[in-house]
């Protein structure tokens, strides 16, 4: 259906359809295959998980062997290979048999199965492993950085965690050793900070080393910001500055709906936070923006949020916790690109931001409506 309501494609397929540069993945049984956005079969329902796979290409698995199919169906790499990742730049790693390697878009082996492991990464070099040790090697396969450590982590923001002797430390790009291995654990760098372990107990490193929160800690969020929520080993939640300091002091149940022990985390400046079983939000000034009053509630998606009252009713807020739609709902999920879906007597249909229902519930599922790039 379209944004008005209209039936474009007639119920069929068991699962919700997301439309991407106008096709939709369409699964019959437990396979899946490629529809556009009239209801016609691109792709007929062969293959068990379809992917984007890069480089315009369709990453697809068959009988737990994996290759890539154009947009219009065509087989540009047949299945045969026992893992492969996303096209960057025109190249992907695959895996044959327990080495792995690199592919270009027509399948041919720009390094023949080589590393006997791999972990891509956003700055251009991959983690490997050869003989039992780690190394870093470019996107074409290249060890730049020889296989010499006992572990090692993702690039990210040009360094990346090696062990070596039992402890960890970082190397630049060139292999330098930035820091000293010294650490149990260590974890990338984001934001030009670290999470550092240390006999179970986390803390914070910049980009020298320089322990910026000491080893306290039972978890520590990614910053995000300047800022980063923490648990104490009792399970209590505040918030870190960047500077190490203690925005808000560790008293927050943690949660993100569905998952007490899972961090905070901000959005839309605001975080939800449980504050004694009852939820509100939290700025990153570290004050109750909305004072913890809801049964549930979920993160900001651009102005408003989706909260529970205590009543079990779901209602739609503002910055400033004003109620500002109370949809006659069975249950409601959140905005997305100006529509939300809602259900009423056991059927889904979508509201807009001022509370119409431009898509009368009708449908057994549906899923969120997307932009098409």
């Amino acid at each position: 259906m379209d944004r008005t309501g209209r039936m474009i494609i007639p119920p069929q397929y068991p699962t919700p359809l997301l439309f991407h540069d106008g096709i939709a993945g369409a699964q019959i049984g437990r396979r899946n295959g490629l529809i556009d956005t009239a209801g016609k079969m691109l792709l007929p329902p062969t293959y068990r998980y379809i992917f984007a796979g890069g480089a315009g290409l369709l990453l697809v698995g068959y009988d737990m062997r994996y290759g890539f199919q154009s947009l219009d169906g065509k087989t540009v790499i047949p299945c045969q290979y026992d893992v492969a990742l996303r096209f960057s730049d025109g190249l992907a790693w695959m895996q044959m048999g327990k080495q792995w390697g690199v592919i270009d878009t027509t399948g041919n082996e720009v390094l023949p199965p080589t590393y006997t492991g791999v972990t891509s990464s956003l700055d251009g070099l991959a983690t490997v492993c050869l003989d039992d040790k780690y190394g870093f090697a470019n996107q074409h396969g290249k060890l730049v950085i020889t296989a010499q450590f006992e572990s090692a982590g993702r690039f990210s923001e040009g360094l990346a965690p090696i062990k070596r002797d039992g402890l960890w430390g970082a190397v630049d790009a060139t292999g330098k050793m930035v820091i000293e291995p010294q650490f149990k654990g260590m974890m990338p760098f984001i934001e030009g900070r670290a999470n550092i372990n240390d006999g179970g107990k986390m803390g914070v490193i910049d980009t020298t080393g320089k322990v910026i929160v000491q080893p306290a800690y039972r978890w520590i969020g990614p910053f995000h910001d300047g800022l980063a929520f923490a648990s104490t080993p009792e399970g209590k939640w505040g918030v870190l500055s960047a500077d190490g300091q203690v925005l808000v002091p560790p008293r927050f149940d943690g949660m993100n709906p569905g998952n007490i022990q899972a961090p905070p985390m901000f959005a839309e400046g605001l975080a939800a936070v449980n504050d004694g079983g009852q939820f509100g939000y939290l700025d990153m000034k570290g004050q109750m923006a909305i004072p913890a009053q809801y049964e549930r509630a979920f993160n900001f998606r651009g102005d408003l949020a989706r909260v529970i009252q205590q009543n079990g009713r779901t209602v739609y807020i503002d910055k400033t916790g004003k109620v500002v739609l109370q949809p006659q709902v069975d249950a409601a999920r959140d905005f997305s690109h100006g529509f939300a879906a809602i259900r009423r007597n056991g059927k889904w249909g979508f509201i807009t931001t001022d509370g119409t229902v431009v898509i009368a519930p009708q449908f057994d599922e549906v899923g969120d409506f997307f932009v098409v790039d």
